[in-house]
């Protein structure tokens, strides 16, 4: 019984350490997200967001825009629109399709989200080329 109780207490301190993660990291988390997964914050904040990739070929200047539509169902749209970690992942996917084609491009994004009903505010920095950016770092 004691045994039992020892473990019931290292799982009770795992959980409430892992659900206050987000105090460790600066900011607004609950705009950039960082240690939100799986958090008691999840519910205090509603995102909605407009994504729309931009694509430039680096040799010819050529520019496509890209909806997210073209990738992503959407259910998957909606739910991704405010995570930067997700935009930057689809980003790195456009670029390895667009490589695969034979170009070499630089994919940049419009991002304006709104967090709890404020206007939109661009997320991720339209000028930065998503797909050299450093692979698990954060981009805001």
């Amino acid at each position: 019984m004691r045994h039992a109780a020892i473990v019931a207490l290292i799982i009770f301190i795992a959980q409430l350490g892992f659900a206050q993660r987000h105090l460790i990291h600066g900011g607004n988390v609950l705009w950039h997200e960082q240690g939100m997964r799986f958090s008691w914050r999840v519910m205090v904040r509603e995102k909605h967001g407009s994504i729309t990739y931009r694509v430039r070929d680096k040799a010819s200047g050529r520019e496509w825009q890209v909806p997210p539509s073209r990738y992503l169902n959407m259910r998957q749209e909606a739910e991704f629109a405010g995570q930067p970690d997700l935009i930057k992942q689809l980003a790195e996917h456009i670029h390895r399709d667009f490589a695969e084609r034979g170009f070499d491009v630089e994919v940049r994004v419009d991002a304006p989200v709104s967090l709890n009903g404020r206007a939109p505010t661009p997320l991720i920095d339209p000028n930065i080329d998503l797909a050299n950016t450093v692979k698990n770092g954060w981009i805001l």
